[in-house]
């Protein structure tokens, strides 16, 4: 009675073209229920099981599991290649799942849950995203959700779920996190939460996945690469989405980790940049007293190359940037002489 149902539907209503697979589980429910009843003329005339891919969940994109918990052993064993992999695997059968969401609710509390079965730490573990949903609590709440249940009220957002499947495909790109100090962070992030609230092992699976989300905060600023700050995305697959206890304790685990990488990665510009500046002084040539004035133009056109490559050079430090300036000055004289003499 807390919206689970109402907010699952209107995720999924905020998109078209896409097929969506829904089903209330219980602990009668068998494969067939799932994937659909297998083939009766492969099972009668050469003794193979084997499941259609229309119209279950093989062939939808999205996919609603209400009272998840409620599901048998053998039923979920089967789910979890599928939520995970998304490979079906039945015997000699092998399909690959359209699955791109899977959105699953329960009334009942994971976590005693699985002190009860241990079984169902693979299942709830397959979810990225974990948010206790509450009755409203605050009286201007209760009143907008009485003004859109007398409206009727539903999403009007309609995205295409071809962009959906185009911004997962940028999400995923292999060269957003390439810096290995970048791992380094992410692995001591992990390590550092759970230090911090004493949390149970994050499984190797979820931690990979965990990365996504790193890639995902980037993309949304619109960068192409991964930047600290990107890291603070982690939050929402390490915390429960609205325990308040839990996010604070990975913001304070998080700020020094990541200050440090902050720190790390400014020197490791000026490092690079110091190099920089040193060669391109190195090469700074001498203007001779006499020259053709075909050799001034070269000379002018190697010059300003490497002023224009100086000014792009973006230090971190006061020290390096007023070595920057100096160099900038060294190249302004350099070329002011060559213009005069192609003047004259």
């Amino acid at each position: 009675g807390t919206g689970k149902t109402h907010l699952v539907n209107s995720i999924f209503a905020s998109f078209v073209g896409q097929n969506t697979f829904s089903l209330a589980l219980n602990k009668f429910h068998t494969e067939s229920n799932v994937f659909g009843i297998p083939d009766p003329r492969k099972m009668r005339e050469e003794g193979i099981i084997h499941y259609p891919r229309q119209g279950g969940l093989l062939d939808a994109h999205f996919a609603e599991l209400d009272e998840i918990l409620d599901a048998s052993g053998p039923l979920l064993r089967v789910l979890l290649g599928v939520l995970n992999e998304r490979e079906f695997k039945r015997g000699q059968q092998y399909e690959k799942a359209l699955l791109h969401t899977a959105l699953a609710s329960t009334n009942g509390d994971p976590e005693r849950a699985v002190k009860q079965n241990d079984d169902l730490g693979a299942v709830i573990d397959r979810f990225l995203f974990r948010c206790k949903v509450g009755y409203l609590s605050s009286s201007a709440s209760r009143q907008k959700m009485f003004a859109n249940y007398l409206q009727n009220a539903n999403t009007t957002i309609r995205i295409p779920y071809q962009a959906l499947e185009r911004v997962s495909a940028i999400v995923t790109r292999q060269d957003l996190i390439g810096d290995p100090q970048m791992i380094a962070c992410f692995e001591r992030l992990i390590e550092g939460y759970k230090s911090a609230v004493g949390a149970a092992l994050v499984s190797d699976r979820r931690a990979c996945k965990l990365l996504r989300l790193v890639q995902a905060g980037a993309v949304l600023q619109g960068r192409v690469q991964v930047q600290p700050e990107d890291f603070l995305a982690v939050r929402w697959g390490l915390c429960v989405g609205n325990d308040k206890h839990q996010h604070d304790s990975f913001q304070k685990a998080a700020e020094p980790i990541l200050k440090e990488l902050e720190t790390c990665r400014k020197t490791n510009v000026d490092l690079l940049c110091l190099k920089l500046l040193a060669e391109y002084s190195a090469r700074i040539p001498a203007v001779p007293p006499q020259c053709s004035d075909e050799q001034l133009v070269r000379l002018l056109r190697e010059v300003s190359s490497m002023r224009r490559a100086v000014d792009e050079l973006r230090p971190e430090l006061p020290s390096t940037e007023e070595r920057k300036r100096g160099l900038q000055s060294q190249l302004a004289i350099v070329i002011a002489d060559i213009n005069g003499q192609i003047a004259a």
